[in-house]
């Protein structure tokens, strides 16, 4: 089975030891690399990384995640801000998931 290959990005040091040893126990993930924000597109071309975790600042998420998917449009995006007190996932805006994401808050 292949392995889905993810690109730590900007984690603090603690959660960043933290979600690469939960990855790790995955048969179906790998880390594949570790960088800080620098030209995220770039990384994610030299690593061949299909989702990445974003650790940023609130602040700078939007124009990361901009870079990636203007370059990268393929790529996954989840987002771990706060120091991991906040944790979202950044979908394509299609009409099926916009429903099922009210659905989803609707039975929370």
């Amino acid at each position: 089975m292949p392995r889905t290959r993810i690109l730590l990005v900007g984690l603090p040091l603690l959660l960043s030891d933290l979600v690469r040893d939960a990855l790790r126990s995955q048969p179906d993930m790998e880390v594949v690399g570790q960088c800080k924000e620098g030209d995220l597109p770039e990384a994610v071309r030299n690593s061949g990384a299909e989702v990445v975790v974003l650790g940023l600042r609130e602040r700078d998420v939007s124009t990361a995640y901009d870079q990636l998917l203007e370059k990268c449009p393929t790529v996954k995006v989840a987002l771990i801000a706060g120091g991991g007190r906040l944790a979202c996932v950044f979908l394509n805006p299609s009409t099926e998931t916009i429903v099922t994401t009210v659905r989803m808050a609707i039975r929370a």
